[in-house]
């Protein structure tokens, strides 16, 4: 792992109390009568998102562009820049990480654009 320099810690507690907050946003979404579903998907992907490039700053010192960052994670990326994590991190949290992240980026799509082929609309 990289030396992070004090802006990039900054940024990383930064990304994570973001993320913290989105999913606190999310469940008081959720709570609702009518909740926002779109809404709620949203703010858990986006959450996901930042803990994800919050992870990539902690390893490489800078993160993945886009949205889809769990598709970084893959079997090179672990073998090759984690090495000094715990296996069961590598091996078991870190893949079900990249698929939530993968499942959320997809039902984002759908939640705001929903989905013609179906006539499925937003929310």
């Amino acid at each position: 792992m990289k030396k992070l320099d004090i802006r990039t810690e900054h940024r990383i507690e930064d990304f994570l109390a973001r993320a913290e907050s989105l999913i606190e946003e999310a469940r008081a979404l959720s709570k609702g009568y009518f909740p926002k579903r779109s809404l709620i998907i949203e703010k858990a992907q986006e959450s996901v998102e930042l803990s994800l490039k919050a992870l990539f700053l902690i390893i490489e010192g800078k993160y993945p562009k886009g949205h889809d960052v769990g598709k970084f994670l893959t079997k090179e990326f672990l073998n090759t820049k984690l090495i000094e994590f715990p296996p069961y991190l590598i091996w078991e949290k870190i893949p079900h990480i990249r698929l939530v992240s993968n499942t959320l980026e997809h039902w984002m799509e759908l939640a705001r654009y929903g989905d013609e082929e179906i006539n499925a609309t937003p929310d």
